[in-house]
């Protein structure tokens, strides 16, 4: 391993030094070609702005020609390094894990570096999306940023430190923040990193035509932290399905608003996003306090996740448990968010505190704890 780390850093100095050599070459070829072009056009015994269009044409040919040349051998290349390292894996008889989304189709109509792109999930974000717009576009997107970052640090200023917002140092951070945004905006970038920016765009380009096309629902999952992809008609018919079973919603035909606050015998079991609301803490509070008290009393039955798993399984051996006629078995708790009991979830907790001893935690009585909760 260390050997192989080194390696890499070797690899990664020689690629820094090519990259300075390459960036020295492009600024000796520019003053080169300017110095033609300004050649030509001051000779008056040829045409010269015919000649040198002929040369930038025959150029341009010329370093496109090049750039396919080296795209198709590193595009070999890396087929070559994916099937050695194939080989190696199989080799140690290991096991790879790739969360791949769930399908719900027939047939998979992304061919294999489209499904690899959606296997990374919604956490996975384009390199240099920016770089490879129009001018127009990241002029737009700097004045963006710029008016977001400056209203948010002048105000920050203005409000705790008192700073004056006509102060001069303001001023000068609002240069300086434009000037840099414009050095990350268009500064260019290697030929590497344009050519796989440009790759991933045509694959997310090409994602979107074919979601379009066949009418697919593209959908970030409850859990797994992944993509479900399937039919609009059949992410229909679930949803109807979800509807009829749970009994949790019911569809209106007019306005609402005035019969549910009149109670016109229509059952309203509003739900709330209190993520921000001034009770977060509270409900913080009683989980930092509570929470201990649970890992330490259910330590023994509680799985967290697949590496808690194989420990308990261990576990389960060493005491000879585990024999050929045991059966595992699985459940999942369907519509949790929309049809848990408060009240019954409630006496659950005070029946699990009671059960282990407790009459309070850090001086707070249980029955207190169920009014907070």
């Amino acid at each position: 391993k260390t050997i192989q780390e080194a390696k890499r850093i070797c690899l990664n100095v020689f690629l820094n030094s090519y990259e300075v050599q390459l960036q020295e070459y492009d600024q000796q070829y520019e003053n080169e070609f300017l110095q033609l072009e300004s050649h030509l056009l001051n000779n008056i015994n040829i045409n010269g702005s015919c000649v040198y269009q002929q040369i930038q044409q025959h150029m341009n040919y010329q370093t496109n020609k090049l750039k396919r040349q080296v795209s198709m051998k590193i595009r070999s290349l890396r087929g070559i390094l994916i099937k050695n390292r194939r080989r190696s894996s199989s080799a140690k008889n290991t096991i790879g894990v790739w969360p791949e989304p769930y399908i719900d189709l027939i047939t998979n109509v992304f061919n294999r570096y489209e499904w690899n792109y959606l296997s990374f999930g919604p956490s996975c974000i384009r390199i240099n999306q920016s770089a490879i717009r129009p001018r127009h576009q990241q002029e737009i997107a700097i004045q963006k940023d710029h008016k977001s970052i400056y209203d948010k640090v002048s105000h920050h200023l203005n409000e705790y430190y008192f700073v004056p917002m006509a102060a001069s140092i303001l001023k000068q951070y609002l240069n300086q923040l434009l000037h840099d945004l414009n050095l990350s905006y268009f500064s260019p970038l290697s030929y590497n990193d344009q050519t796989l920016a440009l790759k991933q765009a045509r694959k997310v380009v090409s994602i979107q035509r074919k979601i379009k096309k066949h009418h697919l629902i593209l959908r970030v999952t409850d859990k797994g932290c992944n993509f479900y992809i399937g039919t609009e008609k059949e992410f229909d018919k679930k949803a109807q399905n979800f509807f009829q079973d749970t009994h949790a919603f019911i569809e209106l035909k007019e306005n609402p608003f005035n019969k549910i606050q009149d109670n016109d015998g229509i059952p309203v079991r509003p739900i709330e996003n209190t993520i921000n609301a001034p009770t977060t803490n509270i409900s913080n509070y009683l989980d930092e306090i509570i929470r201990p008290i649970f890992d330490k009393e259910c330590q023994n039955t509680t799985i967290i996740d697949g590496s808690s798993l194989i420990q308990a399984l261990h576990q389960y051996m060493r005491e000879g448990l585990f024999k050929s006629t045991t059966l595992f078995c699985t459940f999942d708790i369907r519509n949790l968010y929309t049809m848990l009991p408060q009240e019954e979830a409630l006496n659950i907790l005070v029946e699990f505190l009671n059960v282990h001893g407790y009459t309070k935690v850090k001086g707070i009585p249980l029955e207190t704890i169920r009014l907070l909760a």
